[in-house]
């Protein structure tokens, strides 16, 4: 499969494909944060709201999140591509 760069994403970019992707909950943390939830786990994920994320971060949250929670690589790289 070919993988994005994910060098270039944005918090606000990420937020969107999840809510495109679907099952999460997103909540307006701090000004400088979002907390979003999965909503049958109840796993959550602090996202920073700055550009450019760092790529550690961004294949952590694919590892680490959205891979435990069901999704397959295809579905989340159809919505994140950055």
């Amino acid at each position: 499969m070919d993988y994005p760069s994910l060098t270039n994403c944005s918090g606000r970019y990420i937020v969107k494909a999840l809510v495109r992707l679907g099952g999460f909950e997103i909540k307006k943390g701090s000004k400088h944060f979002w907390k979003v939830c999965h909503i049958e786990t109840n796993k959550c994920f602090t996202l920073p709201n700055r550009k450019p994320l760092k790529k550690g971060l961004v294949w952590s949250l694919v590892r680490d999140f959205l891979q435990p929670a069901g999704y397959s690589e295809g579905e989340i790289f159809k919505e994140l591509w950055c």
